[in-house]
């Protein structure tokens, strides 16, 4: 996939390592484009070696080493929000930017979180497993509150988080 570039722009060569739960951005340069699904760490350097910009997805990790195999490398691009994995100082003496998405993901891991909460407020994996259990303990004593010592799950109007 490419934008038409006019006979004075050179394109950038746009290399998205990790492009299997993301679309491509829109932009407004004239560029080239590959696209991997996923990256090993050992593939990057192959993949990177005339990329002006790389996109990351936070799981392929390029180090300082990998930068010594892409001498045209001008941006990395990634769409996670935290980035203190990556050696900042090392890309910026090679004079390469690097951004991230600081706002993504945002209600996706919101939404994770009240899951898991509830998920354990609420014992949702132990009452399956003891409901689904060869001995139907729940069966023979009439209730699963003998199997919890400190008593059955709170309930949103018996608790207050924070």
């Amino acid at each position: 996939m490419s934008h038409p570039a006019t006979t004075t722009e050179i394109p950038h060569r746009v290399v998205f390592l990790e492009a299997a739960n993301a679309p491509l951005p829109k932009f407004a340069f004239p560029y080239t484009y590959r696209r991997y699904p996923s990256t090993q760490p050992h593939e990057i350097p192959e993949r990177i070696k005339d990329a002006t910009i790389v996109i990351l997805g936070g799981f392929a990790p390029i180090t300082p080493e990998h930068l010594k195999h892409a001498p045209q490398l001008q941006c990395v691009a990634l769409t996670a929000t935290g980035f203190d994995w990556l050696d900042r100082q090392a890309f910026a003496d090679r004079g390469i930017t690097v951004v991230n998405c600081p706002q993504n993901n945002v209600d996706a891991v919101g939404e994770h979180f009240l899951a898991l909460y509830f998920a354990a407020r609420r014992k949702i994996v132990e009452v399956h497993n003891d409901v689904t259990a060869p001995e139907r303990f729940w069966v023979k004593e009439g209730s699963l509150t003998p199997r919890w010592k400190q008593g059955a799950p709170l309930s949103c109007q018996q608790e207050v988080l924070g």
